[in-house]
């Protein structure tokens, strides 16, 4: 619930900057696309966002582009595109989403959002998913010494002598 209230807060931050919004909803199809691949999705994908004149042109590399154009001539051949043709296209939309991250962490958009009921909640969730890290961290680790101490590895006394005895 909380990431969808940032999502849109975000979104809104985004309808501000220029062809910003277009290329986070590219990022959102083309993630859409690595859990369903289907070429029908592709295809919307290339004639929105990524081909050459799509109606929403998000420029990429034809390097990355190439093998998504490919995948859909051999439509006929294959019986699903390959999730994974797209990935280059997503790390590279995520580089460039970065900056944008970075400027909306200190929008207004962000700190109502923050501040909300909801942001509250996700923030005490965080901080809490924070806390129970460290905790299982700290569990670990004196798991691993108690099992080196039956073990029977070499102690080190308070006098400074080593002694085989547990």
């Amino acid at each position: 619930i909380c990431s969808d209230v940032f999502l849109a807060s975000f979104r809104k931050f985004m309808k501000v900057e220029e062809h910003a919004e277009h290329m986070l909803n590219c990022y959102q199809e083309a993630v859409a696309f690595l859990k369903t691949p289907e070429f029908e999705a592709l295809s919307d994908l290339v004639s929105n966002y990524i081909g050459k004149g799509a109606r929403r042109e998000i420029v990429t590399a034809a390097k990355f582009v190439d093998p998504v154009t490919k995948a859909l001539e051999e439509r006929e051949t294959r019986p699903k595109p390959s999730a994974a043709i797209i990935n280059d296209i997503i790390d590279e939309l995520q580089m460039r989403l970065i900056p944008y991250l970075d400027r909306y962490r200190k929008s207004s958009q962000f700190k109502e959002t923050i501040n909300s009921k909801l942001g509250r909640i996700w923030r005490i969730t965080r901080l809490s998913r924070a806390v129970a890290d460290q905790c299982d961290q700290l569990i670990n680790e004196t798991m691993d010494a108690l099992r080196n101490l039956a073990h029977g590895e070499t102690l080190v006394t308070v006098c400074g002598e080593r002694s085989d005895r547990i």
